[in-house]
């Protein structure tokens, strides 16, 4: 069976079980309508990536993972085990649980250190430095005028373990602009990953195309693209990676441009709060206009290394040194993980605090 035809069959179990069990739950009416029920189920059910990350730590590990994916609900994790054994696709001995006949269609996660031993071994280099060492170019031409500034080694490392956390599944992956050459590290990594890479600037993409040869990462595709004037035609990616300019602007245009490119999934967007400061309540409203839920936000793990590129970056170091301050990483951002919700989403009425449906 297809893991989409399975999902919606698990999805009416789920609609069964939450009409049967839901009046029973604290902060639930007494004698509460079927209509009621079956209405507010669609702020509820789970989603496809939700059923898919579950499943994939199942596949896996042969446990729930409360504590790594904290916006698991143990009910629904239930409900899916019961659903699970009644289809005979899964056996539960000594508190773990085994899925039987089941196709290979999930990534494990990647562990930052799984990910630094893995890279090693693969480039044969006892230490891994910044970007330009994954690459193979210690002088690579960063442009200003594309706001180029790479993110350290370290930060590449940590943004492809979140991928592995919330990307469970063997579809398509966008990258949106690709100057910290994330395609390359995750290709790497897993080269059943489907990846394509759209990005203003020919040097990177000529530099991923050999690097492509070099390794013989036959999982990439590029294309050259200006998000500000195309869009994609297909809605065939289940997620998209961006690092864009971090401007009110930026960020929407970048952001705007992997939405078209999916139907639902999730988004991983590096954005600094330095430029955007307080508009960030905007971008809030943004995201939730586009049915988009944060399910993250990890501040003080992306860095970018210290690159004689914009003046006034230059000026503030020459400064801070000349005060007897010594600076290596200059800026940092946080990383966004975000969840499409494929459905709509109504406004409810206000009602009691302790009224949960």
């Amino acid at each position: 069976m297809q893991l989409k035809e399975l999902y919606d069959e698990f999805l009416e179990f789920l609609e069964e079980n939450y009409v049967k069990e839901s009046p029973n739950w604290t902060g639930v009416e007494e004698n509460v309508r079927i209509s009621t029920l079956e209405k507010s189920f669609t702020y509820q059910k789970t989603t496809f990536l939700q059923f898919c990350i579950i499943l994939r730590d199942l596949f896996y590990y042969n446990k729930f993972l409360f504590k790594k994916d904290p916006n698991t609900d143990i009910w629904v994790s239930k409900i899916l085990l019961k659903f699970l054994l009644k289809k005979e696709i899964a056996v539960v001995k000594e508190s773990k649980v085994f899925l039987k006949d089941f196709s290979d269609v999930f990534f494990p996660r990647k562990t930052e250190k799984e990910i630094k031993k893995t890279l090693k071994k693969f480039l044969k280099r006892k230490e891994l430095t910044f970007i330009e060492s994954l690459i193979g170019r210690e002088k690579f031409e960063w442009k200003r005028k594309y706001d180029q500034i790479p993110v350290s080694l370290s930060s590449s490392i940590f943004i492809a373990s979140k991928i592995f956390d919330y990307f469970p599944i063997k579809e398509n992956l966008l990258l949106i602009g690709d100057d910290d050459f994330t395609s390359i590290l995750l290709s790497l990594l897993e080269p059943e990953m489907k990846i394509t890479v759209v990005d203003i600037d020919s040097e990177v993409l000529e530099t991923i195309d050999e690097i492509k040869k070099e390794f013989g990462l036959n999982n990439i595709s590029v294309e050259k693209r200006d998000v500000r004037y195309s869009k994609i035609k297909t809605k065939n990616f289940f997620g998209f990676l961006t690092n864009p300019p971090y401007t009110l602007s930026g960020v929407k245009t970048f952001f705007n441009f992997g939405n078209q490119a999916m139907k639902e999934g999730v988004a991983f967007l590096i954005v600094g709060n330095e430029s955007i400061k307080h508009q960030f309540l905007l971008l809030q409203k943004f995201f939730s206009s586009k049915n988009f839920i944060i399910k993250e936000i990890t501040n003080g793990k992306v860095s970018f290394p210290f690159r004689r590129i914009f003046s006034e970056d230059q000026l503030d170091k020459k400064e801070l040194e000349e005060m007897g301050i010594k600076i290596d990483d200059y800026i940092f951002a946080s990383l966004y993980v975000l969840e499409k919700v494929p459905w709509k989403i109504k406004e409810i009425k206000e009602r009691d605090i302790y009224e949960y449906l």
